[in-house]
């Protein structure tokens, strides 16, 4: 406030002076005969000159004024913070700047990866369209009996189809009833947070998911359409079409989705 009243001091000392100073050129001129029009001339460029100095002054003191105030509110508020969180008993948390933070300041897993750098990196490679094939299953419930449930309905189905198209002693087929559809039964039932990995969705939980973050589902070409048809055979599979996404059916029963969802 001090620095203030200094400026505003030094602001009405200098305009008093150009005052006199302007007064006593006009006499100065008046006294010597030259009151005309060359000589008023002078006088007010003398003082316009002196007029530009007090407009400058003034911004001047303005900016001070503001940077003053700014400053004194800056206190007044971080003293309340201080204040009432004393009164409240409050802790107070580091809380870094995004240009001081650095990767040792987080404790991260050894294949962690963050959801807004996976995010930004696939923004990055501008992809036209994306497409998502996902078991048309809902196998991640928090609920033990609905996940059992769930994957009753969906291998039963799954080891009918296998019953139907592949023999029982097919390599192939003990392979995958072994390795992937066991590893994946066993891990939907007895495997609880983080150890368990198979967390398949429905279409309409992954519609629900795309549309937070403004993706758009796209309809799949006739050409697609035919290709599908072509690998269909007999009565007990099928595709069928859900809105826009493909469908594969066996007897039914929804087993696979495809779709397809562009990024506006």
């Amino acid at each position: 406030m001090s620095f203030g009243i200094l400026w505003w001091c030094k602001l009405r000392d200098e305009v008093e002076s150009l005052v006199v100073v302007a007064e006593v050129k006009r006499d100065l001129i008046g006294n010597v005969g030259l009151v005309d029009f060359v000589g008023w001339w002078l006088y007010y460029v003398i003082v316009a000159i002196g007029m530009v100095k007090v407009v400058k002054a003034l911004i001047w003191l303005q900016f001070v004024g503001i940077l003053w105030l700014i400053q004194t509110m800056q206190a007044v508020v971080q003293e309340m913070m201080t204040r009432a969180t004393k009164d409240m008993e409050l802790v107070h948390l580091f809380l870094a700047a995004a240009e001081e933070m650095d990767q040792q300041q987080f404790h991260l897993a050894s294949q962690s990866i963050a959801r807004c750098l996976w995010k930004a990196s696939v923004t990055g490679l501008r992809p036209s369209v994306v497409v998502v094939c996902e078991v048309e299953a809902n196998h991640n419930s928090p609920s033990f009996f609905n996940r059992s449930v769930d994957a009753l309905f969906f291998y039963s189905v799954l080891f009918d189809c296998f019953e139907d198209c592949m023999d029982r002693e097919n390599l192939v087929r003990k392979r995958i009833e072994v390795f992937h559809i066991g590893e994946g039964i066993r891990n939907i039932i007895a495997a609880e947070d983080a150890e368990r990995f198979t967390r398949n969705v429905k279409l309409d939980v992954w519609r629900a998911y795309f549309a937070r973050f403004g993706m758009v589902e796209m309809e799949l070409s006739e050409s697609s359409w035919y290709q599908a048809n072509l690998i269909s055979h007999g009565s007990s599979c099928s595709v069928q079409n859900d809105g826009k996404a493909l469908l594969v059916v066996w007897k039914g029963t929804p087993i696979e989705s495809v779709s397809i969802w562009k990024f506006l």
